[in-house]
């Protein structure tokens, strides 16, 4: 059994790239789960957002699956001496749920932002091109508000029969939409917030390439491309780092 250790308050297990893919497809083939397979991405971000929020890192804490979403988090933890495993983006493994989903026919309920960069007849058209012989009855796509007051009251659209949920709300928004989703979708066996991971899919936003994610530098690509986002660039680069190395927390040593 693997030992949990600690960054800045949330509890990490470490697996490979390999068991969490392993997890994730099982949790899918479950006929009758007792409880949802929730999948928390872990990117700078977030963790500084837990920190302040400890509503939000409460919820993060009991997540099935916590990956590690981002170079810096896999860094700074070794630097620490804290075991975070290999990292997976959200990205891919988003796309990893849903070809199986598709493949299990499951029924699948995809979360956009009403606001965002892609829209629902975008997301449908490109996953058709995808996937040949995805059932348009099998995945139904809604377009909510970011606002958690707001979408509180537009949770009642979602289809109860929904199996499988991939929210992209952004963070923390997303992941607390899945916490209350769950208590009206009786089927559901797995949920993931996935960010801009649509977005990807759609064209609107290019990832890194494949050399620039693989040094762990996507950082420096979005600032290039998207300049407007420096400030979440430089929490992510010299505030997580910061706070992280100089946290005092429990380290597990096994």
């Amino acid at each position: 059994m693997k030992h949990p250790s600690r960054l800045l308050g949330i509890e990490i297990v470490p697996h490979t790239r390999q068991e969490t893919i392993q997890k994730t497809i099982a949790a899918l083939t479950v006929s009758a789960p007792s409880r949802m397979f929730f999948i928390a991405n872990l990117n700078p971000e977030i963790l500084l957002k837990a920190q302040v929020d400890h509503s939000y890192q409460s919820l993060l804490n009991v997540a099935s699956l916590k990956i590690i979403d981002g170079i810096g988090v896999k860094l700074i933890a070794e630097l620490k001496g804290t075991r975070a495993g290999e990292r997976m983006a959200g990205a891919d493994l988003a796309e990893i749920i849903l070809k199986k989903s598709n493949q299990l026919k499951l029924k699948i309920g995809l979360v956009l932002r009403k606001d965002g960069l892609s829209q629902a007849a975008e997301v449908k058209k490109r996953l058709k091109e995808k996937f040949n012989n995805l059932s348009e009855k099998k995945i139904l796509i809604y377009e909510v508000s970011q606002k958690k007051r707001l979408w509180r009251k537009e949770l009642s659209i979602i289809d109860p029969q929904i199996e499988v949920l991939l929210v992209g709300l952004g963070a923390p928004e997303q992941e607390k939409f899945i916490v209350a989703a769950q208590l009206r979708l009786p089927k559901l066996r797995l949920a993931m917030g996935v960010g801009g991971t649509f977005d990807f899919w759609t064209g609107k936003q290019r990832r890194a390439p494949q050399m620039l994610r693989r040094l762990g530098m996507e950082w420096l690509w979005r600032l290039i491309k998207q300049p407007q986002r420096i400030r979440r660039i430089w929490r992510a680069v010299v505030v997580f780092p910061c706070r992280a190395l100089t946290a005092k927390e429990k380290v597990d040593a096994s």
